[in-house]
């Protein structure tokens, strides 16, 4: 049974919850829905308190619903400096910029919440110039290895998912000049998949806004 319930539970993946915090001017939206300026709040919870707000105030446009008249409060969220006070605004523009007006955290797997955004897992696709060989480099994973998904997210587990996964070799190192922390090691696999290693890191929970992709050309070496 407690094989079976291991087995259960790393089928799951994990929880990373994104969260923010009122700061700035947003601060005056939450203080007239009566909110606590001093915890954190889903996005969820933020679009409720937006909807709670317009309807109090009868914000929706007279003549495309999809569209809100914000008022001073919300005016001054969305107004961008040295642009002039914006008239009208889609509904979910107004949630991205509510959330773009406040302080990001985040939590993992029901821990207390973080300080800033979920941390990048950064995916990089790189030209070897040898014959059109690229490689795939993937780094940042170490810091969502942690609770009963610590085993789950190690450069070695990672490397030996991935290397079935993508039908290639790989290897796990530690990344060069970098001490210890979630960037500690690396996972390089032969050839371009960086579009299976994000669905891979999203189906173990790691959200979509915390992987980063780039391209980019070995540098040359010195002769």
């Amino acid at each position: 049974m407690e094989g079976e319930n291991a087995e259960e539970k790393h089928a799951m993946p994990m929880t990373v919850l994104e969260l923010w915090k009122p700061c700035g001017t947003s601060l005056a939206l939450f203080e007239a829905e009566d909110k606590d300026i001093s915890t954190v709040y889903t996005r969820l919870q933020i679009q409720e308190l937006i909807n709670a707000h317009i309807g109090a105030n009868s914000l929706v446009h007279p003549r495309d619903a999809a569209y809100i008249v914000p008022d001073d409060i919300l005016r001054n969220v969305v107004r961008k400096q040295g642009e002039e006070p914006v008239r009208s605004i889609l509904r979910n523009d107004l949630l991205q910029a509510v959330l773009d007006a406040m302080q990001p955290w985040h939590s993992i797997e029901g821990a207390s919440p973080e300080e800033g955004a979920p941390r990048p897992i950064l995916t990089q696709t790189i030209n070897m110039r040898s014959a059109g060989e690229f490689v795939t480099r993937i780094t940042g994973f170490g810091y969502y290895a942690r609770g009963p998904y610590a085993s789950d997210l190690t450069a070695e587990r990672l490397s030996e998912d991935l290397s079935k996964l993508c039908a290639t070799p790989t290897t796990a190192d530690p990344t060069p000049g970098v001490g210890k922390g979630s960037n500690a090691m690396e996972v390089v696999l032969q050839g371009k998949h960086s579009r299976k290693v994000a669905d891979f890191l999203m189906s173990k929970g790691v959200p979509k806004s915390a992987i980063e992709e780039k391209t980019k050309e070995a540098k040359k070496k010195r002769k």
